[in-house]
């Protein structure tokens, strides 16, 4: 995956992954059957998380590799670049 060669979007993922486990300090993977995605808002996640989901929601390969759930997030699309202190 690392490599693309499953495509760019699970590149993508893969690099996020690592990197994740990488600042973790985890020493290994484990195999997993399904997942959750936590704390997906576009208005917490700024721009960078705005630019990758705009990413992958064009790449045709964007799908899920295993079951995966995620928190529901409203958001007001005309206040979507006002700042919240």
């Amino acid at each position: 995956m690392l490599t693309g060669s499953m495509g760019s979007t699970k590149q993508k993922a893969a690099r996020l992954v690592v990197d994740l486990a990488s600042t973790a300090g985890a020493t290994e993977f484990i195999e997993v059957e399904n997942a959750h995605v936590s704390g997906v808002s576009v208005i917490t996640g700024g721009h960078g998380l705005r630019r990758f989901l705009s990413d992958l929601s064009g790449d045709p390969e964007g799908k899920v590799a295993i079951p995966t759930t995620l928190n529901s997030g409203g958001c007001d699309h005309q206040r979507m670049e006002r700042r919240w202190a």
